[in-house]
C-alpha cells in the first residue's frame, strides 16, 4: 500500500505527492515518527516550534499524525 507523508513546520504544509510503499499501516507509522526525528535533526540550523509528518493512507485519509515540538528559553 502506499502511504504519503505531509510536512507540516510550523503551520506550513508540504504534502507529499509521491508516497511511499509499505506492507502495512503499522510499518508506514514507524516510518513517520522516524522521518520527524529525521526532519528536526535537518533543520536543527532553522529554528522551529512545531514540527509533524501527517500520514496518510492510499485513499487519502489521514490516520496518523508524529509530532515534535521544541521549546527553548533563557534562564533567570
Amino acid at each position: 500500500m502506499r502511504f504519503f507523508f505531509d510536512l507540516v513546520q510550523d503551520s506550513v504544509l508540504t504534502a507529499d505527492d509521491t508516497g511511499v510503499e509499505f506492507d502495512t499501516a503499522e510499518a508506514a507509522k514507524a516510518e513517520a515518527a522516524r522521518t520527524v526525528l529525521e526532519v528536526a535533526a535537518d533543520l536543527f540550523h532553522n529554528p522551529f516550534r512545531s514540527l509533524a509528518i501527517q500520514l496518510r493512507d492510499p485513499s487519502g485519509r489521514m490516520i496518523h499524525i508524529a509530532e515534535l515540538r521544541f521549546y527553548a528559553r533563557d534562564l533567570p
